[in-house]
């Protein structure tokens, strides 16, 4: 039996726009959130509204390769020491 059109079309929406998360929820670095999706069905006058659960990499990471990798930010203190020492040259 083919699939309803609705669901063919959710599914295409979701791999289009990156629903369909490839994050490890394992990973420490991965955080979730609920997510609620509305769509108007073909087969009959109705709006139906789901929820799930969507993966995305924690505050102070960014992904990269499908992995939660941490920005880097030098100290400040480090930064000041390597201008002070271009300003002695």
């Amino acid at each position: 039996m083919p699939a309803p059109q609705g669901a063919a079309a959710l599914l295409l929406l979701s791999s289009l726009i990156g629903l369909g998360s490839p994050l490890n929820p394992r990973d420490p670095n991965v955080c979730s959130l609920w997510e609620r999706i509305t769509y108007k069905t073909a087969y009959r006058q109705a709006v139906k509204t789901d929820h799930r659960k969507r993966y995305q990499c924690c505050p102070g990471y960014y992904e990269s390769r499908d992995k939660c990798v941490r920005e880097y930010l030098p100290p400040a203190s480090s930064l000041l020491n390597h201008r002070d020492k271009r300003k002695e040259s």
